[in-house]
């Protein structure tokens, strides 16, 4: 079951936050150029940011992608979407989206949970680039259109440091709060799955879920081709910490990508 109103805002939103091209003048000049990336690799940790809280941490495949052609984009992280502002040191973008839910047979301590479905949803993301590549400043904020699942921000940013020519590095700092009702749906236990489950009912009121801490390396042999590599760690805080949905509040994180860009 969708929420008709928080549709309503979600499409009210995408009207008016699109380019004005009916007004006297002509249209804005878009760029015609196609650009983006396609990435592949290998990673250790969430792969949806529940499911890896549990004992299985897996080696898991990864793939992601960006198309773009001027102000409009398709991303595997940002949906379908355009960039509402875009200026030398700050970007906003605006777009529609999927956001995963979770599988009960993802663990043995979901199983008489039930699954959370994934959802349709609004997501407005942006980027400063405080320092150019030096540090940037980013957050995410999204909304789903399902009844049951609600809204969540990321708030992170990213230091980057030289070490030669072709190689650089970084380190990302994050933080993800979510409101009471997307908090209930992945962390929460409702009677009637305690009942099922044997776990303690628990309903969480949201707020601060996570913070998450990577450091990477990225080596570059051409203008096409990359390889990054990170490790980190992964902690969840506030009621989400104290579910008895989780097994573990806190996980390692690794990866490694292979990038080709056009």
């Amino acid at each position: 079951m969708f929420s008709t109103l928080r549709c309503r805002r979600l499409l009210l939103a995408t009207v008016f936050s699109l380019p004005s091209w009916a007004g006297p003048g002509d249209p804005p000049t878009l760029d015609p150029t196609w650009s983006g990336f396609v990435q592949v690799g290998v990673q250790r940790g969430p792969a949806s940011w529940t499911s890896s809280y549990l004992p299985s941490t897996k080696n898991t495949p990864t793939f992601d992608f960006l198309v773009s052609r001027g102000r409009f984009f398709a991303s595997s992280q940002r949906g379908l979407g355009f960039e509402l502002v875009k200026g030398e040191s700050i970007t906003v973008t605006g777009g529609v989206g999927y956001f995963l839910g979770r599988l009960a047979s993802e663990s043995d301590r979901l199983h008489d949970l039930g699954n959370v479905k994934g959802s349709t949803g609004g997501l407005v993301t942006l980027d400063w680039r405080a320092l150019g590549d030096a540090l940037h400043v980013y957050s995410f904020l999204n909304s789903t259109c399902r009844q049951n699942r609600g809204s969540s921000l990321t708030l992170g940013a990213v230091l980057g440091f030289p070490v030669n020519e072709s190689c650089k590095g970084w380190m990302d700092v994050s933080g993800r709060f979510a409101d009471r009702t997307e908090t209930t749906a992945f962390f929460g236990v409702t009677p009637l799955q305690s009942e099922r489950s044997g776990l303690q009912e628990f309903h969480p009121k949201g707020g601060h879920l996570e913070d998450r801490f990577t450091i990477g390396l990225v080596h570059r042999w051409s203008s096409q081709w990359s390889v990054s590599g990170y490790l980190g760690a992964s902690m969840l805080r506030g009621d989400a910490a104290h579910s008895p949905v989780i097994e573990r509040n806190s996980q390692p994180l690794g990866g490694i990508v292979l990038r080709r860009t056009f």
